[in-house]
């Protein structure tokens, strides 16, 4: 399962995440060597899980998790204010982020959120999802973090299904742009 986070370990991250999660937010737009740097720095904070599933030093998927929905990103941004200036490729993504963030302006109603979860495609249907989930709700058992939210692409059917079987229910649907997603959640107790 998870072991000792390392810069190879946060540029594999990057590149999964660029491969798989090539449409979902604005980290999807930035390049690799931002996200392997987004995803270094955000390791260290106390609201953040990240877990990843490897083998021989090859990262096969990994999961994002914050407790603090809505300001994980805003902390980053501040807090990294001044090193974000080598990333010049992350200007016109966080415009836009902007803009889309202004436009809608809802108040999110919880914070614990599963952000990201990947599986490289060489490694799908090996069950590394599920492993990433388990191992994300027996840290949140120990957290005494009772439920948790996550948001997905309606046409994203592998991922959907798993969620279900691992009991999430469906909050919501909406749309976002031209497609649908789920607001899905789960209680952590009906592992």
């Amino acid at each position: 399962m998870s072991s000792l986070l390392t810069s190879n370990t946060f540029s594999q991250i990057a590149l999964i995440h660029k491969k798989m999660l090539s449409s979902s937010d604005f980290l999807s737009e930035c390049n690799v060597n931002f996200l392997a740097y987004f995803y270094n720095t955000i390791a260290e904070s106390d609201s953040t899980i990240l877990i990843t599933e490897d083998y021989d030093e090859n990262v096969k998927g990994f999961l994002f998790f914050t407790t603090d929905k809505e300001n994980y990103m805003k902390n980053f941004l501040t807090r990294n204010f001044l090193s974000l200036l080598k990333f010049p490729s992350i200007y016109i993504p966080l415009i836009k982020a902007s803009i889309r963030s202004f436009k809608s302006q809802r108040v999110q109603f919880y914070k614990n959120e599963l952000v990201h979860i990947a599986v490289d495609s060489k490694f799908q249907g090996q069950g590394i999802g599920r492993k990433l989930l388990v191992e994300l709700e027996s840290i949140l058992k120990e957290r005494k973090i009772n439920e948790y939210y996550l948001q997905v692409f309606g046409e994203n059917i592998a991922a959907v299904s798993l969620y279900k079987k691992m009991g999430f229910e469906t909050v919501r649907s909406f749309e976002k742009g031209s497609q649908i997603k789920y607001l899905m959640k789960k209680s952590v107790r009906s592992i």
